[in-house]
């Protein structure tokens, strides 16, 4: 998988077809998926749809670089999606 397949997946296309709102966090310091590909998965969502979280100084383990404002990052966006 690792060296043929995932080479070739592309989920951008269907990224379209989401219909619940979705929380992309991503760390400015993420070795596995840089900001860049998390900024694109975003782009790809509908707009409507997305929320894009930015992370300083965060690799790819958010919940332990900052843990107090990823659980309000996540818990504003349960609540607002649940208001």
């Amino acid at each position: 998988f690792a060296a043929d397949e995932f080479q070739r997946m592309d989920f951008r296309p269907l990224l379209g077809q989401v219909r619940c709102p979705t929380l992309v966090m991503t760390g400015d310091r993420d070795p596995m998926t840089p900001m860049a590909y998390s900024e694109t998965i975003a782009r790809h969502l509908p707009q409507h749809l997305v929320r894009l979280e930015r992370f300083e100084a965060c690799g790819h383990g958010i919940v332990r670089d900052q843990a107090e404002r990823h659980f309000q990052v996540l818990r504003d966006f349960i609540l607002q999606e649940a208001a």
